[in-house]
Order: C-alpha cells, then structure tokens, then sequence
C-alpha cells in the first residue's frame, strides 16, 4: 500500500491537487490531501497525473511474430495506453468462436490490459449473432455499414430485445471516402435511438477514448479513471515548469505529449525512455456488463 501525494489531475479543464492511496494494484482512496498518513508516500508536488489511456489497437493483431508485437505495443506505451481495443473481423456466424480464440493468443504475451470485441458485415446483425457474442461476453461490435435500406430492414425490435439481457455497445464504421457515409451514419444513428439501443461514434484508432465510451462499454470505472475501486492505471508528466503552480495550467504537460512514466495497476511498464513491463502481465478483461454506469444524457 502506498500514497501518490500531491498530484496535479486535470479535472473538468481544471487543475487540482490530488492524493491517491493505492494497493493490490487498485485506487482505494482519493482526497485533495492526505496529511496523517505515516507509511509508504510519494510526494508528486508539481507533478502532472492522468488516467492511463484506453486505445483501439487492431494492429497488434497483424504482428507477424513476437518481436514485432513487442515493437508495435512499445508505440502504444509511449503514448500512454494501458488498455487495448482489439477488434477482429469476422465475416460468418461460424467464425465467430474461432476469431476470438484466435485474438487471445494473439494476445497472450501482451504487457498492456486488453479487451476483445468484434468487426462484423451489418448481415451478422441478428439475434443469433448477439446471442453468441453474449455468451462469450463481449462487449462491444463494430457493425460495417453499406447500404440504409439494409439497415432499415433489420429486425430492430428483435434485436433491442435480445439486447437487454447484455447490452452489447454497437458501433457503426463506414469505408472512408464512401459518397453516402453521412447518410449511413445518421440513418444508423436515428434507428439506434428509435429502438433505445447503445452507439457511438465511428471509432479512432489509437485515439485516448472518451468517458461515453468507456461508460457504454462497460470499462468505466474499471479503466480510464482514477476513481474509488479503479484499477491503478495512471500516467506521470514532469512539468514544463518547475515553478509553476496548481492553478497554472500552460505549466503543465498533458494530453499533447508522452508521458514520463506509465504505470498498470501498481506496476511501472515505462520509466523515462525504457519499456520495462513484462510479457504476459496484461489481462483479458470481459466485461460484465456493459452501460453499467451511463450518464443521465446516454441513458435509454
């Protein structure tokens, strides 16, 4: 059990002192100070502190051995991600088990937490599919879009319904430069809200993911934050300015650059310049169910 004391978190575009008590690689604890503490504290005064970053990270699925995965997940360190997105394709109903068994080898050595989601054709959009993608608790699809009158014509209602018991996030993704891409998206979109099912936006990769996101999925408060019962995945920046002060926001290093130091539940994976995490101390996580805790403007 040990003390992050006197952080700087950026909360809500504001700058604030922030204490963090952390064991068996969990947040048990967050106040502003926390001075009767008489046992293991790091004093962070000055220092900048973030969440580690949740990314979407298929390219790790394309490593063509281990030293080549070892390389890819480097760049992903660097940039502060403690947990990946991972979303293969599957193109058949049939395909659906061996795609999963096959990313989690993938998998097996990495350094980073991860999630396994799925890339599906908007024709694997049936109950059938939903039901076997909850079973093996997956959290989140990627539904490939083509046309709206095959989007308008799948069984919505059918669907929402077989949703409700794991409400699975699904998320649209257009061919970049396709001529109708607005269309698709709103159209997608109007037919999620009608029928009270969760979405978002096309996903970024390798961009830092939203509060929305994580919520919808199931992650939050698990990963992204630092909150009560999360997991201690945190990122340390030195400051641009040693003199400057909480209130001083232009002194601090934030999302723009790389971290220092990036740490997953307790464990230091980046010192400096040096990756020094192991492989295979990354988990699969599954979720248990996602849209746990949604905010009031995503609820349905």
């Amino acid at each position: 059990m040990y003390l992050l004391d006197r952080a700087v978190h950026l909360h809500e575009d504001s700058l604030q002192s922030r204490s963090y008590l952390i064991e068996n690689g969990q947040v048990r604890y967050v106040t502003g100070n926390f001075k009767k503490w008489k046992q293991k504290r790091s004093v962070l005064e000055g220092i900048a502190l973030e969440p580690g970053r949740v990314m979407v990270a298929n390219r790790l699925l394309d490593a063509a051995n281990f030293t080549s995965f070892r390389e890819q997940q480097a760049t992903f360190i660097e940039k502060g991600c403690t947990t990946v997105i991972v979303l293969p394709k599957a193109d058949y109903e049939r395909q659906l088990e061996a795609v999963m068994k096959r990313a989690k080898h993938s998998l097996a050595s990495s350094t980073l937490d991860y999630v396994i989601g799925l890339s599906i054709p908007l024709s694997l959009l049936r109950c059938s599919v939903v039901r076997r993608c909850q079973k093996m608790k997956i959290p989140l699809l990627q539904i490939k879009l083509t046309s709206c009158r095959d989007i308008q014509q799948l069984p919505w209602s059918h669907i929402a319904q077989t949703l409700m018991s794991y409400p699975i996030l699904l998320i649209p993704s257009v061919s970049e430069g396709a001529a109708d891409q607005q269309m698709l998206l709103e159209v997608w979109e109007q037919c999620c809200d009608s029928y009270h099912i969760h979405t978002a936006p096309p996903l970024i990769e390798e961009a830092p993911w939203s509060k929305s996101l994580l919520q919808k999925s199931g992650l939050y408060p698990e990963k992204g934050v630092l909150l009560h019962g999360s997991d201690a995945d945190y990122l340390l920046f030195s400051p641009k300015d040693r003199g400057g002060t909480v209130a001083s926001k232009g002194g601090f290093v934030y999302h723009d650059n790389n971290p220092s130091v990036v740490v997953i539940r307790g464990q230091i994976i980046k010192e400096n310049q040096m990756i020094v995490g192991k492989p295979g101390y990354g988990r699969y996580l599954q979720i248990k169910r996602p849209g746990r805790f949604l905010a009031i403007e995503d609820a349905t």
